[in-house]
């Protein structure tokens, strides 16, 4: 079985900072192509611009790998129309408007952005592991 989610750049950020953790195994379950992470060119540019902050220090070279890869393994998204949605992090929009128009969960490291209440599943990268029958090692 197949399974896809939205990827909060959370995620990412975690993953990068932090090897071997559970956001960085959601990273190798993408790779492995355990995990397809839907996603449109909204999505794509936020990724890019907070991945290549100075204060991060990742290197381009690296921001960039992890990019391609999620180009070449993710699942590009359908045009979704603009919502009227309101949210403390109006940047967290594409990532909702993705997921609903997807029926797909998202994955991030801040569930209190992703409320129930709008029709999602939010889950942890430690949830999307289990999910996927990939266990602590």
């Amino acid at each position: 079985m197949e399974f896809a989610a939205v990827i909060d750049t959370t995620v990412l950020v975690s993953a990068l900072l932090k090897a071997g953790g559970p956001n960085s195994r959601i990273i190798d379950a993408v790779s492995q192509r355990r995990l397809v992470p839907v996603f449109d060119e909204r999505i794509l540019a936020e990724y890019a611009d907070v991945l290549s902050r100075p204060k991060f220090s990742f290197g381009q070279e690296r921001v960039d790998a992890l990019l391609w890869t999620f180009r070449r393994v993710g699942g590009h998204a359908r045009v979704v129309p603009p919502s009227p949605l309101v949210l403390r992090d109006p940047g967290d929009v594409a990532f909702i408007e993705v997921a609903m128009a997807h029926r797909l969960p998202v994955v991030s490291r801040n569930l209190k952005d992703f409320p129930s209440a709008l029709g999602i599943e939010a889950l942890t990268a430690t949830d999307m592991l289990q999910r996927l029958g990939i266990h602590d090692q």
